[in-house]
């Protein structure tokens, strides 16, 4: 063999080297591209899952102010329908009184 001939079946086997480095390269990287999606998708499904938590925290902070705001005014109207009655009971009393004489 001479020396063109080596070198030609070097450089030949230096381009099918490289060759089927890129393509078991190439083969490699499609079948990670699935597990890089599914990781993108989790990725974003826990940032929206922790902002679902933050506005649940918001709501229930702010349900919790309406509900004591409920109560404060339940005892209120509790407080004025007694006087309401108190008033009345006096009303009739004075009514009552009035007929009397």
């Amino acid at each position: 063999m001479d020396y063109y001939a080596i070198v030609g079946m070097v450089v030949i086997a230096f381009i099918a080297l490289f060759g089927f480095l890129h393509s078991f390269k190439k083969s490699i990287e499609d079948e990670k591209k699935p597990m890089q999606e599914l990781n993108n998708s989790i990725i974003r499904l826990n940032v929206n899952f922790e902002n679902m938590l933050k506005n649940d925290q918001i709501r229930d902070n702010r349900i919790r102010i309406h509900g004591k705001e409920i109560d404060e005014l339940d005892d209120r109207l509790n407080e004025v329908e007694h006087e309401q009655s108190n008033h009345e009971t006096r009303i009739s009393s004075l009514e009552r009184w009035r007929e009397k004489q």
